[in-house]
């Protein structure tokens, strides 16, 4: 896990010199499937980790589903 990989850096002295970066286009749907399932949609999911980072922070913002302008699909896909 994370946790394993940042204390095997730490104790390797490279911690402060290193960056992970997790990202990820994969999402599911709000509305479950005939099956009583979800399905893919899309996303946008990624954090930041590394010594050198400075975290706390989080950078734009999740789309209100009130707003006007915000293309909703089917079983509640938002459309890029």
């Amino acid at each position: 896990s994370l946790a394993s990989l940042r204390e095997e850096l730490e104790l390797q002295g490279v911690w402060d010199n290193t960056v992970v970066v997790v990202a990820s286009e994969f999402a599911r749907t709000l509305v479950a499937n005939g099956g009583a399932g979800v399905d893919h949609a899309w996303g946008g999911h990624m954090f930041v980790a590394g010594g050198a980072v400075k975290g706390g922070q989080i950078f734009g913002e999740f789309p209100s589903l009130e707003d006007p302008d915000l293309e909703v699909g089917d079983r509640g896909r938002l459309l890029p």
